[in-house]
């Protein structure tokens, strides 16, 4: 599902948790795996069908802050920001 139309659907129905909820606790609390995600939003707490998408979006989040991190170390010089 395209990013825009994610925001306030509903990504894990058992425990009521919006795509944008999980988006954000991902990037607040740096979570690595749907345990982590489970931990600070309850996402994925219930029956488990919504661990694909969790993992997913990790992914992508992950994805994207790596991409800003190798933009940032080139602005200042270096390949790879340590």
């Amino acid at each position: 599902m395209p990013r825009k139309k994610r925001g306030n659907k509903l990504l894990c129905h058992c425990l009521t948790v919006t795509w944008q909820e999980v988006e954000d606790t991902i990037r607040e609390h740096r979570c690595k795996t749907v345990k982590d995600v489970t931990l600070h939003c309850s996402a994925g707490g219930g029956c488990k069908t919504c661990h694909p998408e969790i993992t997913e979006l990790i992914a992508e989040v992950r994805a994207e802050r790596r991409g800003l991190l190798r933009c940032l170390g080139g602005l200042f010089g270096r390949s790879k920001p340590t």
